[in-house]
């Protein structure tokens, strides 16, 4: 039986290749246990693929040069107008707020609030996928986990839902006949403004796990959902279904704060709640029977966890903290992109002031 890990992006710029550092620090993690230590890595175990869609956004932005006017004049002709947002651009900014909106917090906004931006991604990433499932089917059977973050939690939600209800005619990846394996969605954010292009129930989609649903109607296993109680993207944009049955697994909110983004892709896998669960998962378990990680070995390392080890950081989390409430509270789209940029300027002056909670990956 093949075992595949599909790995989805955030926000953010992410060339071929970016998926490296999720596959270092996966390696790393794993090996804080016996069945990985000093042995066989875990991506030696799986085959890992990643998936890519920024592109379709730095296509569009790179042609603004990071100009509001040619922001505003693009948005108006696409019969939307953002007059909070292209006001707060105009206006004297510290240079890390408006180099994360034009980096990473515009990517969000173009993908949930104009249609021609979502449909290219969805087909891009639809594409993608049924390429990878396809190709591995090819030779067999094979149980697949997609492991999702930030913005690829929603594209991926939209892209497995095309997918899985007959994506050009394609019947053999449809729910009716095949499902993935597990889905983990890190600070999950398909809620995020999605009356702007409602075209999906989140709550009623294919993308469901096998106890929330007839048989056809699902296509996944298990899903599971991870937040984080001070990542404001998944707190303002919750996603919490309370009626999806026993395969549906919530892990959170968890409340660790190595790393000034708590948003950050890799933040989110240092937690052992979230590392071990989806390394047996992906891998599943040996012809014994037994998981990778057992309960002893995870409760074990959990134990060793400290919620900071950032000492002497109290006053720059508190001002990441304060940044992350001040996101949650946005009443609309174009408050919660600014506060998104905000957000990551205020963990990049935290990360300046105590390098404890800096790391090189800490804005994927």
């Amino acid at each position: 039986m093949t075992k595949v890990l599909i790995l989805v992006h955030g926000m953010g710029v992410h060339p071929p290749g970016w998926s490296q550092e999720i596959v270092d620090k996966l390696d790393a993690v794993a090996d804080q246990y016996p069945t990985f230590n000093g042995k066989q890595k875990f991506h030696e175990r799986v085959d890992i693929r990643e998936i890519s869609y920024d592109a379709v956004f730095t296509n569009i932005v790179g042609t603004w040069q990071s100009d509001a006017s040619q922001l505003d004049a693009w948005a108006k002709a696409s019969g939307r107008e953002l007059p909070k947002l292209v006001g707060w651009l105009r206006s004297p900014l510290p240079s890390d707020a408006k180099g994360f909106f034009w980096s990473t917090a515009i990517q969000p906004l173009l993908y949930r609030g104009f249609h021609l931006v979502r449909d290219a991604v969805r087909a891009s990433v639809t594409d993608q996928i049924a390429t990878i499932a396809n190709d591995v089917l090819a030779n067999g059977s094979a149980e697949i986990t997609v492991l999702s973050h930030s913005l690829g939690t929603m594209v991926t939600h939209d892209s497995l839902d095309l997918l899985g209800r007959g994506y050009k005619g394609n019947e053999v990846l449809a729910a009716t006949r095949w499902g993935f394996t597990n889905l983990f969605m890190l600070a999950d954010v398909c809620q995020l403004a999605r009356k702007l292009t409602a075209d999906i129930d989140y709550f009623d989609s294919v993308v469901r796990p096998s106890t929330a649903g007839k048989a056809g109607e699902t296509y996944c296993q298990f899903f599971i959902n991870v937040w984080h109680r001070f990542d404001p993207f998944a707190v303002s944009a919750a996603f919490r279904p309370g009626t999806w049955g026993g395969n549906y697994i919530p892990i959170g909110p968890l409340g660790h704060f190595h790393n000034a983004n708590v948003h950050g892709f890799t933040h989110y896998l240092d937690h052992p709640l979230v590392h071990a669960p989806l390394i047996n998962a992906a891998l599943g378990p040996g012809p014994d029977g037994r998981f990778p990680i057992s309960d002893a070995d995870q409760n074990a390392v959990l134990a060793a966890y400290p919620v900071t080890t950032a000492k002497g950081c109290d006053a720059p989390i508190a001002s990441v903290k304060d940044a992350a409430i001040a996101l949650a509270s946005a009443t609309d789209v174009e408050e919660t992109i600014i506060g998104v940029s905000q957000f990551l300027a205020s963990a990049k002056q935290a990360a300046d002031v105590c390098t404890a909670l800096a790391s090189k990956d800490m804005f994927i």
